[in-house]
C-alpha cells in the first residue's frame, strides 16, 4: 500500500465550498487511478483538515498523477482548492507512507 497524507487549514467560512471541491476532485481522480480518499476535520482545531489518499502501489500513484496533471479540469480544481485555504495559513504539509 502507498499513502499520501496532507494536512492543511480551510477558511471556516468556505468549508461547504471545500467539500464540493473535494467531491469533484475525487470523481476526477477516479477517472485515472484506483484509490481511496478520506478527509476529516480536526475536533481540536476547526478548519484543520487531514486528507488521506491510499493507493495499491507507488507505481499506480505515479501513473495516475501523470495523467491527472494533464487534465485541465485538475488545474481549475486545484486553484479553487487553494482559494479556500485559510488566508493566514496556506501551507500544505505532505507526508508519504509505505507499508514494508
Amino acid at each position: 500500500m502507498f499513502v499520501k497524507m496532507y494536512i492543511y487549514h480551510v477558511n471556516l467560512a468556505r468549508i461547504a465550498e471545500y467539500e464540493k471541491i473535494m467531491e469533484r476532485a475525487d470523481k476526477l481522480y477516479k477517472r485515472y487511478v484506483n484509490y481511496e480518499l478520506f478527509y476529516m476535520e480536526s475536533e481540536e482545531e476547526p478548519g484543520k483538515f487531514i486528507e488521506v489518499q491510499t493507493y495499491a502501489s507507488e507505481e499506480l500513484y505515479e501513473i495516475g498523477h501523470k495523467l491527472i496533471n494533464k487534465d485541465p479540469e485538475f488545474m481549475d480544481l486545484y486553484q479553487s482548492f487553494e482559494a479556500v485555504l485559510a488566508p493566514n495559513n496556506k501551507e500544505i504539509h505532505e507526508e508519504t507512507l509505505r507499508d514494508h
